[in-house]
């Protein structure tokens, strides 16, 4: 092959992928934007609804990746007064790390359950996990935990950020129960 060719194309796949990338930022920074300070628009919701949206939603992703991606849940309805559009985006980017992370034949679920004071949703992978010492680090910016191990998996650090953000502007939280090589829990 002529060298000059080779080189060309190396260099035409990496303009690609820092485009791809500053996209992604942009993007990233608008919907962060938006989460922070768009006005609060409640609805009444059914949040088992919401979840099999989100998990119709990744199917395509997750046919592709070779990952199974299932809905959870023994209730028959889940209502709550929230904001779709960030509630959405917030599981969109959770469903797309699980599955970003997950090798291919692993299971993501969604779960939505019911605690004594409020509702639940957890979205589980079988991804590489994360140490607890690590874990403190998911929502600060432009972190990505996994860019050594997983080369092939791309981000840019905004979307836990922005699932955090979320989850304040509706009064919850976002707990994590993971470790090292035993996949990751997320719930909201």
């Amino acid at each position: 092959a002529d060298p000059s060719m080779l080189s060309h194309e190396v260099m035409r796949k990496r303009i690609e992928q820092h485009a791809r990338t500053g996209l992604a930022l942009a993007d990233g920074f608008v919907n962060l934007a938006r989460a922070e300070a768009q006005p609060f628009k409640p609805e009444m919701l059914d949040l088992i609804e919401l979840g099999m949206q989100a998990v119709d939603n990744a199917w395509a992703s997750a046919r592709r990746k070779g990952v199974s991606v299932e809905f959870e849940s023994e209730l028959e309805e889940a209502p709550f007064t929230g904001d779709r559009d960030l509630l959405s985006r917030a599981l969109a980017n959770l469903l797309c790390n699980a599955l970003k992370f997950s090798p291919a034949g692993a299971r993501v679920a969604f779960r939505v359950a019911q605690r004594p004071s409020h509702w639940t949703m957890a979205i589980t992978d079988q991804g590489p996990g994360i140490a607890a010492e690590l874990q403190s680090k998911l929502f600060q910016p432009f972190h990505r935990l996994h860019k050594d191990s997983h080369p092939d998996v791309h981000g840019v650090g905004l979307g836990l950020l922005l699932v955090r953000t979320t989850m304040q502007r509706h009064g919850g939280t976002v707990e994590i129960e993971s470790a090292e090589g035993e996949g990751c829990t997320f719930i909201l």
